[in-house]
């Protein structure tokens, strides 16, 4: 049985999360409401798979932190001004819009503060789940660090958090208005980070794992969730998927390479313009979007993923000069 080494995952980290931009932007397509066949809109929904590679990432690269520093205010600091840097860059001028057109402040107040995804299921909801996950990884860390084995502990999470969200809903509860539904939208995606989590010690140590493990069990995980119609089976094929991407850059061309590493180092920005240009264009060019040019609506979505990518790579270099700044002040 071939083996599967660990540290591909870190060492491609910036094309992993390059793919999972794109991915992003396949699968808000289908949200967007660019029309295309049944099947191609099957196919571009597995796209939310991109959220997965984002976790597993998020989750390998947080252990490798919290194994230099241990945690601490210092931790938190880089990692939260990490993701609300370019959030408010992008998010306040929105925001201010908002006002003017009218919006009550209180409501774009409680949209800015990402509150209104867990009471209302509003706004953006990666960064509303990334705020709690980092306030609580450096306490999982530790409690790694004390078990006897961390990848039992880890995949014991895994499987509670499948069966709570295999739980249904009363009728009344599952809405976007009501909390629970909203704490159940994050936890699907949990088990792909606790899989980062897990797989980092090995990385760092160099192990190979073997693809009985990588593959072949989470496609049979995947078989017995689809036939029992049981927690949230896509999220299991990240795992194989990031195998089978590793293979694929590793004998992938420098310009591939380093295509998805831009689209890797825009990643939240881009999401974050994915998921606030679509209404902005639509306010501001409604000629356009109602214009024969746009029919089906893929000039429209072409101009979100294009315009999205100018604007995140300019607030990317702009969020990087302030973070480096902050840095800088705090080092003095």
């Amino acid at each position: 049985m071939k083996h599967f080494k660990v540290s591909k995952i870190s060492k491609y980290r910036s094309e992993l999360m390059g793919v999972a931009t794109i991915l992003i932007f396949v699968v808000h397509s289908n949200d967007r409401g660019v029309v295309m066949p049944a099947s191609i809109k099957t196919i571009c929904a597995l796209g939310s798979l991109g959220v997965d590679i984002f976790l597993l990432v998020s989750g390998l690269g947080l252990w490798y932190s919290l194994s230099k520093t241990g945690g601490g205010i210092n931790w938190y600091y880089r990692r939260y001004i990490r993701i609300l840097v370019p959030y408010l860059l992008i998010v306040c001028p929105i925001t201010l819009l908002s006002l003017v057109e009218g919006k009550d402040w209180q409501s774009a107040l409680l949209d800015l503060s990402t509150i209104n995804f867990w009471v209302a299921h509003r706004g953006a909801w990666y960064i509303a789940m990334l705020i709690p996950l980092y306030a609580i990884t450096p306490l999982h860390y530790k409690i790694c660090q004390r078990v006897k084995n961390p990848i039992i502990l880890n995949l014991v999470i895994i499987a509670i958090v499948t069966f709570l969200v295999s739980i249904p809903l009363p009728e009344a509860y599952d809405t976007n208005d009501c909390v629970l539904h909203n704490v159940r939208h994050v936890l699907y995606r949990l088990p792909a980070f606790f899989i980062g989590f897990m797989l980092a010690p090995l990385s760092k140590e160099g192990k190979n794992v073997s693809l009985l493990l990588v593959v072949v069990f989470p496609l049979i995980v995947v078989v017995i969730e689809r036939l029992l119609n049981f927690g949230y089976w896509p999220g299991m094929l990240v795992l194989p998927l990031v195998y089978v991407l590793c293979v694929f850059l590793t004998a992938a061309g420098t310009k591939i390479k380093k295509t998805l590493e831009f689209f890797g180092k825009i990643s939240l920005e881009s999401y974050l313009f994915n998921v606030s240009l679509p209404s902005l264009i639509i306010l501001s060019l409604p000629s356009l979007y109602n214009s024969p040019w746009n029919k089906g609506g893929f000039l429209y979505y072409f101009m979100v993923v294009v315009v999205g990518t100018l604007l995140s790579y300019i607030v990317n270099k702009l969020s990087t000069r302030i973070i480096n700044l902050s840095r800088k002040k705090e080092v003095c």
